[in-house]
């Protein structure tokens, strides 16, 4: 199967994100949602740390993607309509990821 995310193999910046691009549209495929959404909100939040990297923002090791989101914003380092969508990402995959658990939750009574 060819994976919709070849793309990213094309520049050496984005290289990284394409093995776990790919993790998540296996994941699809299979029906294992929780593994989507786990690894769509890992490649969201290593670009926002990239960004941050390329901004020479200090970050602390284990400093939260909604705190990195916040940085950048105020920084001006991205642009709002990628900021917003960056938050959108993060407010839906939590929102999934809680609804996806309590399905699985309520299956298993």
């Amino acid at each position: 199967m060819n994976s919709n995310f070849e793309f990213l193999n094309n520049d050496e910046l984005t290289r990284q994100y394409f093995v776990r691009a790919t993790q998540a549209e296996l994941s699809y495929v299979m029906g294992i949602y929780p593994g989507v959404l786990t690894a769509v909100r890992a490649i969201a939040e290593n670009i926002a740390r990239d960004v941050a990297d390329q901004k020479f923002l200090k970050l602390a090791e284990r400093e939260t993607f909604d705190s990195i989101l916040k940085r950048l914003k105020q920084g001006a380092y991205i642009l709002m309509t990628m900021l917003y969508s960056s938050f959108m990402i993060l407010r839906i995959l939590e929102m999934l990821q809680h609804t996806l658990w309590k399905i699985v939750l309520e299956e298993k009574h």
